[in-house]
């Protein structure tokens, strides 16, 4: 028998389980062979032992296990993107996104902006809102507009008040309410945003405060023409019967302020320019602005004589003494 087939038998022996040298069976575990067994001659290396099912099972991470790696993967994502946005923006933007966030950023927040002094506001309660500081001002802003406003008006009410006890209208029409009229006067002023002392130097000029002055076609306090009363009256919806109408004040004031506003609005609130086209015409008025003529003599008076009353009647309370009547 050669070595090669000793060899070989036993090898085989081996594996079987069988010990070469002594005839009883021994079993031998290949698996509790760590290091070489001398056999005779030869050296026997027996081969890595198998790896248990048990050690395999023990080496592989747990479900809980991957999925808190999993976790912690994503926070540290997280608080990396959180603390670069951060970098980019600054103020009260930063606070308010780490505190979206919650715990997780506050400390990023703390750790990037490094405040020298914390904000002495920082609860929401606390800090007035924009908007609402905005509103304040503007209703602190319109109760001063109020006063002043009411302020202007009272001083009106007596300029106008003044103005029809010196025309002498109270002492030739015993019956004659001013007061009545001066307030009726300021209705119109402000339902058709019209200055009322300007309303006042016209009625003054036109007809001296009497509701039933009449010359020609024109009637009323502001002399206004029957013709233009119906056109205006048509627009708004009234009807009139008579030229008499007229001489109702606050038809009259109503109208006549109504067509008042209308022209000022088309002259782009040149207030000269509404006087001329009040005393001669519109139409007449433009062409004549467009050609660069003048208007008639008698119109350009007529304006100025009421803008002198105007200014005359605001400069009252500055200077009472004067009177501000102007000589026919």
């Amino acid at each position: 028998m050669s070595e090669a087939t000793v060899e070989e038998s036993l090898k085989e022996s081996v594996q079987a389980g069988e010990n070469p040298l002594n005839p009883s069976p021994i079993p031998i575990q290949p698996t509790s062979l760590k290091t070489p067994v001398p056999i005779g001659v030869f050296v026997y290396n027996p081969p890595p032992p198998a790896p248990q099912e048990d050690e395999k099972k023990s080496k592989r991470p747990s479900d809980f296990q991957l999925y808190s790696i999993f976790i912690a993967c994503a926070t540290v994502t997280t608080v990396a993107v959180v603390s670069f946005l951060l970098h980019l923006i600054s103020g009260d933007t930063a606070v308010e996104i780490a505190g979206a966030f919650g715990d997780l950023v506050d400390p990023v927040v703390t750790k990037t902006e490094e405040p020298a002094s914390p904000p002495e506001v920082t609860s929401p309660q606390a800090q007035p809102n924009e908007d609402q500081a905005l509103r304040g001002r503007l209703a602190a802003e319109e109760q001063v507009a109020v006063v002043e406003q009411s302020v202007s008006l009272n001083d009106a009410e007596k300029n106008i008040s003044a103005a029809i006890e010196r025309s002498g209208i109270l002492k030739t029409s015993p019956k004659f309410d001013g007061a009545l009229l001066t307030k009726q006067i300021l209705e119109v002023s402000n339902k058709y945003s019209v200055d009322p002392l300007l309303i006042a130097a016209i009625v003054q000029t036109e007809s001296s405060f009497n509701t039933n002055a009449k010359a020609g076609e024109k009637v009323g306090l502001l002399q206004i023409r029957y013709s233009l009363a119906l056109e205006i009256a048509a627009k708004k919806g009234l009807g009139l019967k008579s030229p008499d109408d007229l001489m109702d004040p606050m038809l009259n004031l109503d109208l006549g302020v109504s067509y008042l506003r209308d022209l000022l609005t088309r002259f782009k609130e040149n207030e000269r320019q509404m006087l001329l086209a009040y005393h001669w015409d519109p139409v007449k008025l433009e062409q004549a602005i467009e050609k660069k003529s003048f208007s008639p003599d008698q119109s350009r008076k007529y304006a100025s004589k009421i803008q002198k009353r105007h200014q005359a009647l605001k400069q009252e309370n500055s200077h009472p003494s004067q009177a501000p009547d102007i000589v026919e």
